[in-house]
């Protein structure tokens, strides 16, 4: 995290929204990207990282490194549904109400049904 998304984080991390690429850039790695909103509804990005892989073990490491560089635990986090994400949320953000994200749902039925 830069500076400026340190602060941003403190300051308006009520509501994130977390998103994993799969494997779209030249590293061939997951990136999770942090994204929510400022105070005139104008879309920032928190945080970002490159992932080892897309386990429990990887995104845990991520949110901890975000918890160590802010200290603050967001309000609300809207995800994708991934298992492995949600066992993450749940073990660092303590606090943090989760929420599935919509699209990614209706993603998912429309794929397996």
């Amino acid at each position: 995290m830069t500076p400026e998304q340190v602060e941003n984080w403190i300051q308006f991390s009520d509501c994130v929204i977390n998103d994993i690429t799969h494997k779209m850039n030249r590293y061939e790695m997951p990136l999770s990207f942090f994204i929510g909103f400022d105070r005139n509804m104008q879309n920032i990005v928190f945080a970002q990282g490159l992932l080892a892989d897309e386990s429990k073990h990887s995104h845990s490491w991520f949110f901890r490194q975000i918890i160590e560089a802010t200290g603050i635990h967001p309000t609300v986090i809207i995800t994708d549904s991934d298992p492995a994400v949600d066992a993450a949320v749940k073990e660092v953000f303590t606090t943090t109400y989760p929420i599935h994200c919509a699209f990614h749902i209706t993603q998912n039925l429309h794929k397996n049904l």
